[in-house]
């Protein structure tokens, strides 16, 4: 998934957004297909069951949840914010649960640890500051408000909560701040 906002550098937002919606047909398709058909299911499973969790056994899968969030985020945002904000899920919120397993001793909140919370603010901190159109300021607040959807997204999925949350409250921030 890394690909679609390293992509975004390269095409067009129509051609970006052909393809998201592309990506997200087929994922929705094959979510709805293996709900009606068990082998459909069941070759899914066999295939991808190692990279799911339990709770997406019965709700849409955490890449679905992503594909919908590049879309609207892409869609909604201007395109700095939007590769911004799925760096954001995609880079700081992987390697923060990696970490947060491998190296995490120091509980905090449900299953989050305090490294892998330093791992998510490090690395969402060197994405605003590495992207060239960043400001520093609104780069600030969205990973303040990508780090709490991280850690109080018990509900919903954080890979829609982080990309729009975060991309919700940094583009109003641009809009003020012109």
């Amino acid at each position: 998934m890394a690909v679609i906002p390293f992509l975004s550098f390269h095409l067009e937002k129509v051609q970006l957004m052909r393809l998201i919606g592309i990506l997200l047909i087929i994922a929705l398709l094959i979510e709805l297909l293996r709900r009606i058909i068990p082998g459909v299911n069941t070759r899914f499973t066999a295939m991808f069951g190692a990279m799911l969790r339990d709770s997406e056994n019965d709700k849409l899968t955490g890449a679905t949840y992503l594909l919908i969030a590049a879309f609207f985020s892409f869609w909604l945002f201007e395109l700095w914010i939007a590769q911004v904000v799925m760096f954001f899920v995609i880079i700081s919120d992987g390697l923060s649960a990696l970490m947060g397993k491998w190296i995490g001793k120091h509980h905090c909140f449900k299953n989050k640890t305090w490294e892998g919370n330093a791992v998510f603010v490090f690395t969402a901190i060197l994405i605003i500051l590495l992207h060239p159109e960043c400001p520093l300021f609104i780069g600030l607040v969205g990973v303040l408000i990508a780090f709490l959807a991280d850690i109080l997204s018990f509900r919903l999925d954080d890979n829609w909560t982080i990309p729009i949350s975060s991309g919700l409250i940094m583009q109003l921030v641009a809009w003020l701040s012109v």
